[in-house]
């Protein structure tokens, strides 16, 4: 690879097409588990408390992904599973995704059966069904 093809990275540094096509397709893997349960949460469109716990969540668990995950994509473990910095990232987000999703559907699956034993009503269901 001659300067002009590596234009713009440190020398030494050779970047394949085959990397930038699985990074490209992590990140858009990525963005896809993240946003996941934001939109689950505007389908359902429960703008209450609960809604506002699930975002709070969702933020404290991505900001821990991103601590754990950060310093070890920069340590760039030796090699093994762990070894290349893009999948460390990568794995962190991941679990961040499935993470909120699994606790914000827990949340949603607690209410609904609080709701369905009467033993929490929102002023909605007041409006709507009098309870």
């Amino acid at each position: 690879m001659d300067a002009d093809e590596n234009k713009g990275f440190p020398a030494g540094c050779t970047v394949s097409t085959g990397m930038l096509v699985r990074f490209f397709l992590l990140l858009c893997l990525n963005v896809c588990l993240l946003l996941l349960p934001w939109t689950i949460l505007w389908i359902l469109a429960i703008a209450t408390v609960t809604f506002f716990i699930a975002f709070t969540i969702l933020g404290i668990l991505l900001l821990l992904s991103l601590v754990v995950a950060f310093p070890l994509a920069l340590l760039e473990l030796p090699a093994g599973f762990l070894g290349d910095p893009l999948l460390v990232l990568s794995l962190g987000l991941v679990i961040t995704g499935f993470g909120g999703f699994i606790l914000i559907s827990m949340i949603f699956l607690i209410r609904s059966f609080a709701q369905a034993t009467g033993a929490y009503c929102h002023w909605s269901f007041r409006m709507v069904r009098g309870c």
